[in-house]
């Protein structure tokens, strides 16, 4: 208090307020610099810019205003742009787009559904229909010309005969497939042998195609596939199941493995599968367990850079 150039005890406030009036009159003014002065003309033109420019704010006294109460935030937030509702603009925010309607047709189709007297027969032609067999007939005698067999070329009822004899033989397993035709009455399968002679089996095993070796690339040619010999079949099953049921809205990929233990190039180890070593698979299937597409995988080698 001994720095103040007045004392404050004893004083009213009638004293206090002249003692200030006095320290204002006393006061110099401080000049401007000359950098600092402006004409009138650029004060004026300055003072019509800021009217133009400024937009007029009506402040006024009255406690009845709803917006005297409002934070300032809020009021700067409400003067920002509202962006539209369905707005693509990346954001930072993470937010879950909603599915899409599902309009489309699923389940069984109108080939099965309006099947008469369906059996499982007409189900297995289904996805071996004539077509595909021809394809077969053919190119089973195609390869018998190639390799100059002397022996009578085969047809569609037969390889029906001998594709069913195959899936019997998955049912019935027997050390050998000539077992199903041994004399010896306790592993001769009667229905099987009935059905065709071991010879002709035999022949049909050796001869049995799927494509033209001759027109098969080599390796290192464009459009070599390891699968050649088999992708006839491949195409046609995928599109026959496809043809048979349509996809549900839920779908899933996922790996299957088929059971193979001779030696190929394709042969996989999956450890967590419960058929651990054999071709694996990649199967797309709706919620049925139906298969809609799938695809044998085929690894690729990678190359490795050579040290210079």
């Amino acid at each position: 208090m001994d720095s103040l150039p007045f004392k404050l005890k004893g004083w009213s406030y009638d004293d206090l307020q002249d003692e200030l009036n006095n320290i204002y009159n006393d006061a110099e003014p401080i000049p401007s610099e000359p950098e600092s002065v402006f004409s009138e003309s650029e004060d004026e033109d300055d003072q019509i810019l800021l009217d133009q420019t400024t937009p007029a704010l009506n402040f006024t006294d009255s406690d009845t205003d709803p917006e005297d109460n409002v934070p300032l935030s809020i009021l700067a937030t409400n003067l920002l742009p509202v962006p539209p509702v369905n707005s693509n603009d990346w954001s930072k925010l993470v937010e879950p787009v909603p599915p899409s309607n599902f309009t489309s047709e699923s389940g069984i189709k109108p080939v099965v559904r309006e099947m008469v007297d369906p059996t499982p027969y007409k189900l297995f032609k289904l996805f071996f229909n004539d077509g595909l067999l021809d394809h077969i007939v053919f190119q089973t005698n195609l390869y018998a010309q190639q390799s100059f067999s002397k022996q009578k070329l085969t047809e569609i009822s037969e390889i029906k005969t001998f594709l069913g004899i195959n899936l019997l033989m998955g049912i019935k397993r027997l050390p050998s497939y000539r077992d199903y035709w041994s004399t010896s009455p306790d592993i001769n399968d009667a229905y099987i042998s009935g059905l065709m002679p071991v010879k002709r089996f035999s022949w049909l095993l050796s001869n049995f195609h799927l494509n033209n070796n001759v027109l098969m690339p080599k390796k290192g040619e464009a459009h070599y596939d390891k699968l050649y010999k088999v992708r006839p079949l491949l195409i046609a099953l995928a599109e026959n199941f496809e043809r048979c049921m349509a996809p549900s809205r839920e779908l899933v990929i996922d790996e299957s493995m088929i059971k193979f233990k001779g030696r190929s190039s394709l042969k996989q180890y999956m450890p967590k599968k419960t058929i651990k070593r054999g071709y694996k698979v990649w199967i797309l299937a709706n919620k049925n367990g139906y298969c809609q597409k799938f695809d044998i995988y085929i690894p690729v080698k990678r190359r490795t850079p050579k040290n210079n």
